[in-house]
């Protein structure tokens, strides 16, 4: 009797245990979905661990990010590496960053497929990924967040992790940081990678394409209407307040270089509108910065 109300005791803090990191996990679907940012390297959130996406995949080896999560047996004998993370801006995860880079490469270069994971796929596994690709993948530190960005838009390491990520960056590439960090505006005494202020630049784009469309469409037809000026209906009509002492034909002609000079103009912002849309995929354009966000361009700094 006594060895089966101990044997109910163990049963029922096991399943107390497995509720309580069903509760802990718990996480939003979008944040934790399974995503290839490059050829053999995945990263995802604790929900989306499971058997399926292992075959799925082809994943040969799991890097677990993080300190609350236990390597799950039910994933088989997949070679697991634990990190023991917590996910602070005080926690020090730069002596990860190199090893388990190399780690990575070394699989992948061998044919295997490597997935990082935390709980939620957005800032432990993150950094991780993103000290591989700006050691193996990309130029710069910028140019992987970017390349990280496109396929998982969610991903934002903390602030201390994106300060050990500049670190890493001037180490191993021998030269300036491609990211600075500056202080947010809305909490002055909180700072945040500038790559963050090129998210918001790149939502112009839309409006810089519409201006090139408009400018070039203008353009067409001031062109058109100059060319063929029985087609007066494009015109625009200048109403002069002595019609009497300008002829009739100089009229007409004042009215059709006024409208190809005004559609000239119109075009030529259309036409710098997308070449500032084209130098936000991967930097910030800096008169975006001085209309929208001045103070912030003093502030910019990089770490040593």
């Amino acid at each position: 009797m006594f060895d089966m109300q101990i044997s109910n005791s163990i049963l029922i803090n096991r399943f107390m245990l497995k509720v309580m990191e069903v509760i802990s996990y718990q996480v939003n679907p979008e944040y934790a979905r399974l995503t290839e940012l490059v050829p053999g390297l995945f990263i995802c959130g604790v929900s989306d661990l499971n058997q399926q996406n292992i075959e799925k995949n082809g994943i040969t080896m799991i890097v677990n990010a993080t300190h609350e999560v236990p390597n799950i047996k039910t994933l088989g004998n997949i070679p697991r590496m634990k990190l023991w993370i917590d996910d602070t801006s005080e926690f020090d995860i730069y002596p990860h960053l190199d090893p388990v880079s190399d780690q990575i490469e070394a699989i992948i270069a061998d044919g295997g497929a490597v997935l990082v994971h935390c709980v939620a796929g957005v800032s432990r596994s993150a950094t991780i990924c993103l000290a591989f690709l700006t050691k193996y993948r990309c130029e710069t530190l910028r140019e992987a967040y970017f390349l990280m960005h496109s396929k998982r838009p969610l991903v934002r390491p903390n602030i201390g992790f994106w300060k050990q990520l500049i670190r890493f960056e001037q180490e191993i590439k021998g030269g300036p940081a491609s990211v600075g960090m500056v202080y947010d505006e809305a909490q002055t005494d909180h700072m945040l990678p500038d790559v963050y202020l090129d998210q918001s630049t790149q939502r112009m784009q839309p409006l810089w394409m519409t201006l090139l469309v408009v400018g070039v469409v203008l353009l067409f037809l001031s062109v058109f209407v100059h060319a063929f000026p029985a087609f007066h209906f494009f015109e625009l009509k200048l109403n002069f307040p002595f019609p009497s002492l300008i002829h009739r034909n100089d009229t007409h002609r004042v009215n059709r270089k006024t409208s190809l000079y005004l559609k000239f103009i119109i075009f030529f912002f259309g036409l710098q509108g997308i070449q500032h849309a084209v130098k936000t995929e991967n930097r910030l354009v800096m008169i975006s910065k001085m209309i929208f966000s001045p103070p912030l361009l003093s502030l910019e700094y990089s770490l040593p």
